[in-house]
């Protein structure tokens, strides 16, 4: 069959078409796909020291003003081992930090060498060195390390690697701790207690400031507590004078401000003349004794110099330590007045034979009875008179709260006047044989009354509001209606 001549032109080009692609196909297959080169870094690195951790033995630093110490690790196990400073038991040390400074200066490398075999090292600081590190392997292998000064640029130090003169340059990440010394890990905390309970860890503290008492106070013992089992607080503060203390309040105002003081570092170890760093005048100086009753503590502090640092010296550790200043700004606030406990009294009724009460010159009595102890009426279980008359359970219950209700609102001083006569006095009986107990107040002005216990100042004074209560009671009991709750 012969192909219509319209039809060739497209014949040929297919044919065409057929005859690249093979081609292609050809090529592709007999030239190889090019491999693709690793990226590598043309830079060098230099090995200063090398030693696992595992195989270190001990480091010794060596400053240009004569300083040296020794950083020992002793090997319990292949993964195991202990840090100290030689020849220094009596201070307390951070191992943890010092685990992480010899992890970084048991390996170090840098990219950074600027001369070979350098004759003139002054330039550099290394003809007299600042320090000289030196490494010793758990095999006896040493290394030592000679640092000069800092360079112009960048955050490096000059360096030398045992007794060659190839200058290196090492980066202040690993120069932090070839320069640190023993004083940079050591403890600085001034009272580790227990955070949820700390007033359960003391057993006692005191406070001078500016060579002036300002505070103190002790726990009562087990003894001191059964002897006085109307006491309502464990707590006793005995400066600037005795009074039951509030834990929580005593932890906000003042134990949580000294937990959190910590030493910022170590100016002077066996100081000699401690005049110079202000330690022996006008002093604030802080004791006190943990609940074991024989770890004690004392610290005394500087008052803040110009640079907003206070000078302290801490007991058992000879050494001049810095603060913060700005961390004992509360003891310049601190208001003892929040700490106190501020019931005037806390007995219960059940422990009273009944109480009398005197408002504006007229006294009123009140009679209880127990029926487990006295005779009454059979089935009663609760009796109470008001001047001879029958008096219902829930008014004798809520006068007695009115009558306990005035509470501290703030302290009296030795200048405050007050009047000569109480013008809202109580009387409380107790069904065991203890003594009387009495409470006064006494006018200071149109507002507040001085408080008086068993004839003595509290040296608190109350609200008017609160004996104005004990009045709407009386009130309230003659007309006889019940005092709302």
């Amino acid at each position: 069959m012969k192909l219509p001549k319209k039809y060739k032109p497209l014949v040929l080009a297919l044919g065409a078409l057929i005859l690249v692609g093979a081609a292609y196909l050809l090529i592709i297959n007999l030239i190889p796909e090019p491999v693709e080169e690793e990226e590598t870094s043309t830079a060098e690195y230099y090995k200063i020291t090398d030693y696992a951790l595992k195989n270190l033995d001990h480091i010794t630093f060596t400053y240009d003003d004569g300083y040296s110490y020794t950083i020992k690790l002793t090997h319990k196990s292949e993964t195991s081992r202990t840090y100290a400073i030689e020849g220094k038991p009596q201070y307390s040390f951070d191992t943890s930090a010092i685990s992480t400074a010899c992890l970084s200066m048991s390996s170090i490398s840098t990219s950074k060498r600027i001369g070979e075999d350098v004759q003139d090292l002054s330039p550099y600081g290394l003809d007299n060195p600042t320090a000289v590190i030196e490494f010793e392997g758990t095999d006896g292998t040493k290394t030592k390390v000679t640092l000069g000064s800092a360079s112009a640029i960048g955050s490096y130090t000059y360096a030398l690697k045992d007794d060659s003169r190839d200058v290196y340059m090492l980066s202040s990440y690993v120069t932090k701790y070839l320069l640190s010394r023993d004083t940079d890990y050591r403890e600085l905390e001034l009272l580790s207690l227990n955070e949820e309970t700390p007033t359960e860890d003391l057993q006692s503290l005191s406070i001078i400031h500016h060579d002036e008492p300002m505070f103190a106070y002790r726990v009562l013992t087990d003894a001191e507590m059964e002897e006085n089992p109307d006491i309502a607080s464990r707590l006793m503060m005995t400066v600037p004078f005795e009074n039951q203390l509030n834990d929580a309040t005593l932890s906000t105002y003042l134990l949580s401000y000294l937990m959190s003081v910590k030493a910022t570092g170590v100016a002077e170890d066996a100081p000699q003349d401690l005049a110079r760093y202000g330690l022996t005048s006008d002093l604030t100086v802080l004791e006190w004794t943990l609940s074991d009753g024989t770890t004690t503590g004392k610290l005394t502090l500087s008052q803040p110099t110009e640079d907003g640092i206070r000078y302290g010296y801490a007991q058992g550790i000879d050494s001049v330590l810095t603060f913060n200043a700005a961390d004992f700004d509360f003891l310049d606030t601190f208001n003892y007045k929040r700490t106190l406990y501020r019931l005037l009294w806390t007995y219960s009724i059940k422990e009273l034979a009944g109480f009398d009460v005197t408002a504006h010159g007229e006294t009123h009595e009140i009679r209880l009875f127990d029926p487990t102890t006295e005779e009454s009426d059979a089935g009663q279980t609760f009796w109470a008179t008001f001047d001879g008359e029958e008096l219902r359970e829930e008014n004798a219950r809520r006068l007695y709260v009115r009558v306990l209700s005035p509470s501290v609102y703030d302290l009296t001083d030795e200048t405050t006047e007050i009047a000569d006569t109480p013008e809202w006095s109580a009387v409380i009986h107790f069904d065991t044989g203890r003594a009387d107990e009495t409470i006064e107040f006494y006018q200071i002005n149109s507002r507040y009354y001085a408080a008086y216990r068993n004839g003595e100042p509290t040296g608190f004074y109350v609200n008017l509001i609160d004996l104005q209560a004990i009045d709407t009671a009386i009130e309230i009991i003659q007309e006889g209606d019940l005092i709302p709750s």
